[in-house]
């Protein structure tokens, strides 16, 4: 069964919400690329046990939402 987490970005000009799944290169279950960075750029939510949750969570990021083009969840 897979999991999911949403990344929310604060940086101005890339907020947005991504949905990915946890095995995924960019999220590597909640704790992305750089766990090191804290919390400046943004933070992980997660994980949810359904893709509709995910996007649920994303959307009450009140950012854009989008998918992870590398892991293509759905």
């Amino acid at each position: 069964m897979s999991t999911f987490h949403v990344y929310e970005n604060y940086r101005g000009d890339q907020s947005k919400a991504k949905i990915h799944f946890a095995s995924c290169q960019w999220c590597n279950f909640g704790e992305g690329i750089h766990p090191e960075a804290g919390d400046e750029n943004g933070r992980w939510h997660g994980p949810f046990n359904t893709f509709e949750a995910a996007d649920d969570a994303a959307y009450e990021t009140g950012r854009p939402v989008k998918k992870c083009k590398k892991c293509k969840p759905s």
